[in-house]
């Protein structure tokens, strides 16, 4: 018995089997060519394409901010730290005021907070490559009502 894979190289079942081939075409079935796979895929994805959705998206007519005001959220208070999630890759640690006798400040509450820099990383003397110190450099602006 011969597998076709999509390539067209015949292979047999057996060695199919044993290397983990993957096959298209199985016994007394007829091959589809790559022509006929590229008609059923299209005809199953009625739409726009990728690259009109993507030029359409409102995410790329965004400009790179300068100082950004973000709303984020207190993962963890730790000492008179707040560490906040601003939904970017890494958080923020700021101070906690010292007006915060209403606790206003909780875990899960959502803060307004002006984000200086995205990931804090400098290059140290003699260092080829910049270490990151895996945090966002922000200033807490107050509690979002």
């Amino acid at each position: 018995m011969m597998i076709s894979l999509r390539r067209g190289i015949p292979l047999m079942s057996t060695m199919a089997r044993s290397h983990g081939l993957v096959a298209v075409a199985t016994r007394n079935s007829t091959t589809t060519t790559t022509q006929e796979m590229n008609s059923n895929t299209q005809q199953k994805r009625p739409g726009k394409s990728f690259a009109s959705l993507l030029r359409n998206s409102p995410f790329v007519h965004l400009s790179a901010q300068t100082n950004p005001k973000v709303v984020g959220s207190i993962i963890k208070i730790h000492d008179d730290n707040l560490y906040i999630d601003i939904g970017t890759k890494f958080h923020c640690v700021c101070p906690m005021p010292n007006d915060d006798e209403d606790g206003k400040y909780v875990e899960g509450g959502k803060v307004c907070v002006l984000v200086k820099d995205f990931e804090l990383s400098a290059r140290f003397l003699g260092s080829t490559t910049d270490t990151t110190l895996l945090e966002a450099d922000a200033i807490l602006l107050g509690p979002v009502a």
